[in-house]
């Protein structure tokens, strides 16, 4: 192996293979904690969180992934993920809250259109 592989694939330390094994749920749950702060603050909307997310996307995307320090690395992604999350949480509450909205005004012309179609004076006449 050259020493420039060395550089770019150094040896995994404890504490990196020990996030490496837990990253995922480890960037998931920070993800459900940020959610719901979000969702429960009236202090924190989702574009404060999407400015907070910003640079850690960033961050891992230009430095995260060739820092030298494994441990490093694997907090990188966490981090990284994690804000990933929370932008595609906050893209999937604004199109859920296109549809319910969309939902809304579909039902409301339904009932407009049997409220209209049971009019008294449309009523048959009978013999």
């Amino acid at each position: 192996m050259s020493e420039q592989a060395a550089h770019l694939d150094p040896q995994p330390s404890r504490i990196g293979r020990w996030l490496a094994q837990r990253r995922l749920q480890i960037a998931l749950w920070i993800a459900v904690f940020e959610g719901a702060i979000v969702a429960i603050s009236r202090n924190v909307s989702w574009v404060v969180a999407l400015i907070i997310a910003v640079p850690f996307i960033l961050f891992y995307m230009f430095a995260g992934r060739t820092l030298r320090s494994d441990a490093g690395r694997q907090l990188a992604w966490i981090g990284g993920a994690s804000q990933t999350f929370v932008v595609l949480l906050a893209i999937l509450f604004k199109i859920i809250g296109l549809l319910f909205i969309i939902l809304i005004a579909v039902l409301a012309l339904i009932a407009a259109l049997f409220l209209f179609a049971d009019r008294p004076g449309r009523a048959s006449k009978s013999p």
